[in-house]
């Protein structure tokens, strides 16, 4: 289930946990020497998604993974799940009005 890189120490899942719904586990990792002492420790692995590696959030977003997915935090002037939505207040124009209630651009 689990995966340790013997260069780095790095501890993985080798295959996704089911149902992973925690945003904490603890694994208890033992170890003992034939006729010889044991010992054993216990580490708090937080879990996250993988789906901020694509890159999901536009317009300069960060993404921030989450259990089982992800949320955007925009950069100004955007909005939406993924930050693809400029905001009303972003749009070009003084903020003058036509005679229909339109964002009329400064001339």
């Amino acid at each position: 289930l689990l995966k340790i890189d013997a260069a780095t120490g790095v501890v993985t899942v080798a295959k996704p946990l089911k149902d992973a719904t925690a945003a904490v586990y603890t694994v208890t990792i033992g170890a003992a020497i034939a006729a010889g002492p044991s010992a054993s420790l216990d580490i708090t692995v937080p879990v996250t998604s993988r789906s901020c590696d694509s890159s999901p959030c536009g317009d300069n977003g960060s993404c921030n993974p989450t259990v089982t997915s992800h949320t955007c935090t925009c950069a100004a002037g955007f909005t939406g799940a993924d930050c693809s939505e400029a905001e009303a207040s972003a749009a070009v124009g003084d903020g003058a009005k036509d005679g229909e209630g339109n964002n009329a651009a400064a001339l």
